[in-house]
Order: C-alpha cells, then structure tokens, then sequence
C-alpha cells in the first residue's frame, strides 16, 4: 500500500512479485472482502483495504510498543512519531525533542515535516501518532486537543512598528500565500470571499522560510500567523476588522490505539507549546473566545 504498486512492494520485501500477489489474493479470499485495485496510477485501496490497512498498522505498532518495553525494563521507552508543519518545525522540534529526553530518556522521537493535509493522512492511516495542526475547520477521524487560537498577520517590508490594519484594505494588494490546501489559505479566501472579493496571489510557497524570503524581495505581502522572528526589514500587522485566525491543535488518530510513550509525549509537547505561545515574545495568541490571553496584540 506504501509503495504504490506490487513491484515497488515486492522489492522492499524481497520477495518474487508473483509471490506476493498470491499472499493478497489469499488474504482477500480469507477476509472475503477486496483489499486492493489495480489502475494507471498504480495499486489503490478499497474501503474495505483502507480500514485492513490501518487496523494492521495499529497492531504492529502495538507489538513493537510491547518488545521495546519488555527489551528496555524499567521507565517508559519506544518510538513516538510527531508531525510539525514547517511554521511549527523550526523552533519546536528541539524544544520537544529535548523536553522528552529530560523526562523519557528511553523514548526516541520521530519528527516528520510535512503540510498538514499529508498529516492528517498519516495520522488517519497510523505512519503517525500525533501531530501539531493549525487547523480552520474539523476533520473526520482525527481527535483534536485544542491548545489556543492563533490571529493572523499581514507581514510586509518595512520598518518593524506597532500596527493594525483593517482587512478591507488588502483588496487588490499584492500577496504571497501559503499553498492550498492549507488552513492559512483556506481563511484568508473564506475571509476575502465574505467582502465579495478574492486575494490578488502574484506568488506561492509551501514553507514559512519561503514566504518570508518572498516579502523581503519585494514580491508581495504575506498573511500568515506569528512566528517568532522579527527582522530589521519585515513589518507585523495584526489584521482587523475582523480578526482572521486559525485553531491550533494537537492531532491523533481517534480510532486507532495510542501508546503509553505517545500519551507522555502529547503532554509534553502541549507543555512546551503554550509556554511559547504565553511568553512575551509571542504575538496573536487566544486561549478562550471570552478571554484574551496578555499577549494577543500587535507586533512590539
């Protein structure tokens, strides 16, 4: 399923294609249900294949949880996989990484960079145990631990200074966006579709890095949540009139089992997380929609 095609598959295994495609008409014979189809883009799973898949990956998981417990004695010890977008991935990685090690010396993480929709994917399929997710809208078989609210900004060349700037004046401005599918994308179309306009795009990237390195050429504007840098150059200006935002969430699959190293990680990296976003070098944070937490305000 991984791989795409039985060739690819066979390879991996070392085995003779013919061999394996025998084992899958014999697994489908015995489970009376058709796990996979053959089609120009390769070899694709029916529903019945999809819910073999993850319940599988979700026993192996398990076993590998139990023989590193058992090899390892004392304390908790296995592999925990995290997914970090690339607006998470740069300043949080290490921070978990070494928070975990702390508490977990015999624990060792996995993190995976990637867009958040590849994220959910994994997740839902068990290549993955939990991820951090900004998310605009809910998705089907993913539970969801709410950490806070992000606002969104307007980042564009210029002097770093104190400022709003309502969203009605960004009709028409030249703007770098993140690509879709993304929750950035996703509520600045939702938000400029709302005042009967759409977002003049003159330019896309699929990381923060390159979005940045986008406003500071002079390309154009981005609007995107805080990230924690400041420069000499580049100007933050909380969006209003109204407020756009995203959620941002911890992710795991709701239907497959978690590890006791994946529960002890998630509660690390929810620690780590709010104590970043609760400092004062943080901007554009909410934790409830009836209060506001101290730093919520503008670039200072």
């Amino acid at each position: 399923m991984d791989a795409g095609s039985f060739s690819r598959a066979a390879l991996t295994l070392r085995i003779a294609q013919p061999a394996l495609s025998l084992q899958i008409a014999n697994l489908e014979t015995e489970l009376g249900s058709v796990l996979l189809v053959r089609s120009q883009r390769g070899v694709q799973t029916t529903l019945a294949g999809d819910l073999f898949y993850r319940s599988a990956r979700a026993v192996l998981n398990e076993i590998d949880q139990v023989r590193q417990v058992l090899n390892a004695g004392q304390g908790l010890a296995g592999e925990v996989s995290l997914g970090l977008t690339t607006s998470f991935s740069a300043f949080l990685a290490g921070p978990i990484v070494a928070a975990t090690l702390l508490r977990h010396p015999k624990i060792r993480m996995k993190i995976f960079d990637s867009p958040g929709h590849l994220h959910q994917q994994n997740l839902l399929r068990g290549n993955i145990d939990i991820a951090l997710l900004p998310e605009d809208t809910e998705s089907a078989g993913v539970q969801r631990r709410p950490l806070y609210r992000q606002l969104l900004f307007l980042v564009e060349r210029g002097s770093p200074a104190n400022r709003t700037v309502p969203l009605h004046e960004l009709v028409g401005r030249d703007l770098v966006l993140p690509t879709a599918p993304n929750p950035t994308r996703t509520v600045v179309e939702r938000a400029f579709l709302a005042m009967g306009a759409q977002p003049k795009v003159v330019a896309e990237a699929n990381s923060l890095a390159s979005l940045l390195s986008l406003v500071e050429a002079g390309i154009g504007s981005a609007i995107i949540a805080w990230s924690g840098q400041r420069s000499e150059t580049i100007r933050w200006s909380r969006i209003t009139d109204p407020e756009i935002h995203h959620d941002v969430s911890l992710c795991s699959a709701g239907l497959l089992p978690r590890s006791e190293c994946a529960d002890a990680v998630q509660s690390i990296v929810a620690e780590v997380v709010l104590d970043l976003v609760r400092s004062p070098t943080w901007e554009g944070a909410v934790f409830s929609l009836a209060e506001s937490s101290p730093n919520d305000g503008g670039p200072s």
